[in-house]
């Protein structure tokens, strides 16, 4: 999977993989939050969504407003789309903080333990393997 270059590596970038709810002019649907910080995100979407567009996200009890800053295809599927987060205090970490973004889950979790199937990794395991299916 190919990862957006956001044109914002001032501030300190994380892979997720949480589900949100993209809402544009042109479609509404379900996405993958690919990675994530202060400012903004990387979303994957089914459809393309011009650069300057506005859209709202929703994740969890988060709602927020963001511009399109860039939108290219994926060479697996979609579209990868990097946003700006309007109202960065209702955005990471002020207001949501992925399940997986705490000092307990980052000190427990290695790369390594997903190929031993840490305990820790089975959440995701278990939903990575059903989206496979």
């Amino acid at each position: 999977m190919a990862m957006v270059n956001s044109a914002d590596f001032s501030q300190r970038h994380y892979a997720c993989a949480d589900m949100v709810r993209i809402d544009c002019e042109s479609a509404s649907e379900l996405a993958i939050l690919l990675e994530i910080w202060e400012g903004g995100g990387v979303v994957q979407t089914s459809f393309p969504i011009a650069a300057g567009s506005p859209i709202a996200i929703a994740v969890e009890k988060t709602q927020v407003t963001a511009q399109v800053t860039k939108c290219e295809p994926d060479h697996d599927f979609g579209y990868l789309i990097d946003i700006d987060v309007a109202a960065r205090t209702k955005w990471f970490p002020e207001a949501y903080v992925p399940a997986w973004h705490s000092p307990e889950v980052e000190s427990a979790v290695t790369v390594g333990d997903f190929a031993a199937g840490s305990p820790h990794c089975q959440p995701v395991t278990r939903q990575i393997q059903a989206w496979r299916q």
